[in-house]
């Protein structure tokens, strides 16, 4: 249900989620909008972008969340986010996310994953994500957070 009721003031940093359906299909992502960069955001950030290097072809969906999960520690991990690292994009928003570190699948060229990290850090917290198309020789990121 959207907001029916006006905000007279700013929020920032304003943590945005946006699930979009077409032609069936559902994707999702979420953005952290801010005019300064909160600090829970800049390492939110940084380790998406470690999370996008490693999806590749062949990678075990299993290693890319212990991967993320050892970086960003158990006591940080943001609630809404948890052990799920994100999903294959699908006909279901509601699917069960498959980047955890009980997954067995593998990366594989021709699939679609929205990558999420989600930490609290110094008080502040922070969701971001992509999606990234897995390639033969690697991954495009389709949408992302800088």
């Amino acid at each position: 249900m959207p907001f029916t009721v006006p905000v007279a003031d700013a929020v920032d940093p304003l943590q945005v989620y946006l699930a979009v359906r077409h032609d069936g299909y559902w994707a999702e992502g979420f953005a952290v909008l801010s005019g300064a960069a909160p600090p829970a955001a800049a390492t939110a950030r940084a380790v998406l972008h470690a999370a996008i290097d490693l999806a590749k072809p062949g990678l075990p969906h299993r290693e890319l969340a212990r991967r993320l999960a050892a970086k960003i520690g158990v006591e940080r991990r943001h609630p809404v986010i948890g052990e799920t690292f994100g999903g294959a994009i699908g006909l279901a928003l509601p699917q069960p996310g498959c980047l955890t570190e009980a997954s067995d699948g593998c990366f594989a060229p021709g699939e679609t994953y929205t990558l999420r990290v989600g930490l609290t850090d110094g008080g502040g917290s922070a969701m971001v994500s992509a999606m990234v198309a897995i390639t033969d020789g690697g991954h495009d990121v389709l949408w992302g957070n800088s």
